[in-house]
């Protein structure tokens, strides 16, 4: 129960983390963006990662994985960022959720053979992206198809880090993630952006919402979560993601949502449901994420 009641509120901060993401956009680039807000995490988790003994097992785990951790984490998060400049929080917070389908869809590389409730749940997810994101006249925003991929990306990064917070201490893996985002993004931002500082002071409050709440609180929270809930419990619990997306686009940003969109975000959110529904496959889990199938954002 403490698993599951802390993997909602990562949802719940989660979901209203895009608005943030979204308003930042007004004053800075998103590869700035990304820097600012990873580093800040990081920053923010080292009085509670100086307090914490290193456990055995985690001296047993080699930077390799980490930093393959750290790069998907950076990938997923610069799709995302950039895909909310041309999409609505409300639309991206769903289109991010189908990552919880993607996990068990990638298990088919892995050999796993997928439950029926799988391949409904999916078929329903499939239709509702369709009324969400593809218009009348077939036209598919591009900033929609950026946060899909992202959403591929965070569902490979739940398989990883399931395989890792069981090994090694939640709050240090989070940090370490955060340090090789942070960086990767900041190189990157000063080759390819023009830095404006004296923009960045008008949002932020978006900055600080979305380094210390959506980055350092809620990404510790989600592997000390999937450290210990059942995989089902997970991916249904930080589904909710969606819905709080769409409630924190709407209250904060003005959103709205036309009745086909929201059509196709019910449509979504109950094929993720369902796709969870008496497990993810019939096979066991591999050894790339032991116990943990559900992520992200």
């Amino acid at each position: 129960m403490r698993s599951n009641l802390i993997l909602l509120l990562a949802a719940m901060i989660w979901g209203a983390g895009f608005a943030a993401q979204h308003a930042a956009m007004e004053g800075m680039g998103p590869l700035a963006f990304t820097a600012i807000r990873f580093l800040l995490g990081w920053v923010v988790l080292q009085p509670i990662v100086r307090r914490r003994k290193p456990s055995i097992s985690s001296a047993s785990v080699s930077f390799k994985p980490v930093l393959i951790l750290g790069l998907v984490l950076f990938a997923g998060s610069i799709f995302q960022q950039y895909g909310l400049l041309f999409t609505t929080a409300s639309k991206a917070g769903f289109l991010t959720g189908l990552y919880v389908v993607f996990v068990p869809l990638l298990g088919l590389f892995l050999k796993h053979r997928l439950k029926r409730n799988t391949w409904i749940g999916t078929g329903l997810a499939a239709l509702g992206l369709y009324f969400l994101s593809v218009t009348e006249s077939f036209h598919f925003a591009p900033g929609d198809g950026l946060i899909l991929i992202g959403a591929v990306i965070w569902a490979v990064h739940v398989l990883l880090l399931g395989n890792l917070a069981a090994k090694q201490d939640p709050v240090r893996l989070a940090s370490q993630q955060f340090l090789i985002v942070g960086v990767i993004a900041s190189v990157a931002a000063l080759l390819f952006e023009t830095q404006t500082p004296s923009t960045w002071l008008s949002v932020w409050p978006w900055v600080a919402y979305s380094g210390v709440f959506a980055v350092a609180v809620a990404f510790t929270l989600q592997a000390m979560g999937q450290a210990k809930a059942s995989p089902a419990h997970c991916a249904i619990l930080l589904s909710f993601e969606a819905v709080f997306a769409a409630l924190a686009g709407m209250a904060l940003l003005g959103e709205s949502l036309s009745m086909r969109e929201i059509g196709g975000g019910v449509l979504m959110f109950i094929g993720i449901i369902v796709s969870q529904l008496g497990g993810d496959t019939d096979s066991e889990p591999s050894d790339l994420a032991p116990e943990v199938h559900p992520p992200a954002s």
